[in-house]
């Protein structure tokens, strides 16, 4: 189910299931009470918020700026 949830995300499988571990969310998973799209736009949200591609990263402000 977290598979096909984060299917072409930036999301792992693991990630969803961890980020839905620390919210308390996993037992309405298993009971039913979140359904099969609801995960779906819970994965997509959590992928734009905590795990945008490289390419939408930001870049890293604590690296050393060089001026050429």
């Amino acid at each position: 189910m977290f598979e096909i949830a984060r299917e072409g995300l930036s999301l792992a499988p693991d990630q969803l299931r961890e980020e839905l571990n620390e919210s308390g969310d996993m037992p309405d998973l298993v009971s039913g009470a979140l359904t099969p799209q609801a995960l779906m736009l819970t994965a997509r949200t959590l992928a734009l918020m905590r795990y945008p591609p490289k390419s939408e990263q930001l870049p890293d402000l604590n690296r050393e700026i060089t001026d050429d």
